[in-house]
């Protein structure tokens, strides 16, 4: 099966580290220019900044969300504090204590200088705990317990003492109300991309810098199914189905969400890039256009063109992500959609290029990956969509094996998502499947033992094998499965 334990160090395109947009003039404005500045989470953000905090212990009573046990039938759990705290492990709860290892340590030495302490570094503190002026927090407020209840939902202090009230939150107050309490809605799939993606993407005073990563930060990224399993699961997901028995085919529509949010995200980023003075942050590019064996010939070759030989490469991997679920689920913007995405992957150079043409690209495509979000959000997903998502990928599997490591990751991840949770999820793969076999042959090359990262395993032409043999078991080289 495919390993889960390393995919927040995954760098894919998600990787650009984002700053906050600059809304482009009348004169570079066209209708397929996104509007940034009426999306939820951004009205949300600017909101919460006059809210007060509440904190994760005003959450933690036995009557609340602190309960011993879950309660029968409830769509509120009631056990959620202790399923976050899992016994000290939970991974976002434990963000903060992270702060006091060694590691952190010399990674923020060597980026502030030897007097930085990594706690109470403000680009520290961003990710890796629930951040409150202190004049926003209550007494009762323990920034150890890391990135707790109110990182994700909202500033409670204004709703902390209705929201259990059925009938005045649900009927009484509108979602509009709910959020000017400072509530932010996560059953609604985009929305739950974009605050994952606050910090496994980035955001205005949330980024991952090239010079992070040389001092030794780990990459991060989100791909919404995959990292939600990392997660200690203290939510039903009906509450987010679209029909009562849409079942696993959830699956295939939370990976098509959080692939067209992560791609829209991304572009917003890099349209911001474009209106800087300055070389692009070489967290922009694909990382093994650089890091990679020279003296390895298949090494060398890795997502390179005549043009783009000695020049660090976009990553791709989302947009051919992306690319498939617009063959599927809008084919009538595909020819546009690759337009556009060529447009951007071809113009971004470290030796100088075209920032305005770029931030044309890069909302352009933005406008196209968030009509695909809404789209895949309302889409009801079955077999036969799935199936075809999946045939479009594995025609596509030479462009994805040749763009190098990271995109062959996001192709396994893919295969687990639509296919492992999505089309299996009624019953278990068998060591003799054939295709099980082949999946674990895919996740052996590109991870170790311990579900450590094997860039330097990594084969195009060994990939592309695996693929066909992928592809064969799910009985998509025919083009009618």
């Amino acid at each position: 099966m495919v390993h889960m334990t390393s995919l927040v160090f995954l760098v894919t395109v998600s990787a650009v580290p984002l700053f906050q947009p600059v809304e482009p003039s009348p004169s570079e404005s066209s209708s397929s220019t996104p509007s940034y500045w009426n999306t939820y989470r951004h009205r949300f953000d600017v909101l919460q900044k006059s809210l007060y905090a509440s904190g994760a212990g005003n959450c933690s009573g036995t009557m609340c969300h602190g309960g011993a046990e879950p309660r029968p039938g409830e769509v509120i759990l009631g056990d959620e504090w202790d399923r976050w705290y899992d016994s000290g492990k939970g991974v976002h709860f434990n963000a903060f204590h992270t702060l006091y290892e060694e590691r952190s340590d010399r990674i923020v030495k060597l980026l502030y200088g030897r007097d930085a302490v990594a706690p109470e570094t403000a680009e520290c503190r961003a990710c890796h705990a629930f951040d409150v002026p202190e004049q926003k927090r209550p007494k009762r407020f323990d920034e150890k317990e890391g990135v707790m209840c109110e990182a994700c939902h909202g500033r409670a202090a204004s709703w902390i003492g209705i929201h259990h009230i059925r009938q005045t939150w649900d009927v009484e107050r509108s979602e509009e109300q709910r959020t000017a309490l400072g509530f932010y809605d996560t059953q609604n799939l985009i929305r739950r991309a974009e605050k994952c993606l606050e910090c496994h993407l980035g955001t205005a005073t949330k980024r991952v810098t090239h010079r992070m990563l040389a001092a030794g930060h780990p990459p991060v990224a989100l791909e919404l199914v995959n990292d939600l399993e990392r997660v200690p699961r203290h939510w039903t997901d009906k509450q987010s189905f679209l029909t009562p028995g849409e079942g696993s085919w959830f699956h295939a529509r939370v990976w098509a969400v959080g692939q067209a949010v992560r791609l829209r995200e991304s572009m917003y980023g890099l349209a911001t890039w474009a209106d800087n003075i300055g070389p692009p942050d070489y967290s922009f590019f694909n990382c093994y256009s650089c890091h990679h064996d020279l003296k390895n010939e298949t090494r060398r070759s890795h997502g390179v063109s005549p043009e783009t030989l000695g020049d660090p490469t976009f990553d791709q991997a989302t947009v051919l992500m992306c690319r498939s679920l617009v063959a599927i689920l809008l084919p009538d913007d595909a020819a546009t959609y690759d337009n556009a995405a060529n447009a951007v992957t071809k113009l971004l150079s470290i030796y100088g290029t075209d920032r305005n043409a770029i931030k044309k690209g890069a909302f352009d495509l933005a406008a196209l990956a968030d009509k695909l979000a809404v789209t895949a959000e309302r889409k009801a997903f079955d077999r036969s969509i799935t199936f075809a998502i999946l045939q479009k990928l594995a025609n596509d599997r030479e462009a994805i094996a040749y763009q190098g490591y990271r995109a062959a990751v996001e192709m396994l991840f893919a295969c687990n998502a639509l296919y492992v949770k999505a089309v299996l999820s009624d019953r278990k793969l068998t060591p003799t499947d054939p295709l099980d076999d082949a999946l674990r042959k895919l996740d052996n090359m590109l991870y170790d033992e311990s579900g450590g990262e094997t860039p330097q395993k990594y084969d195009p032409a060994t990939f592309l094998a695996l693929m066909a043999e992928t592809a064969s078991g799910l009985g998509l080289l025919d083009k009618n499965p």
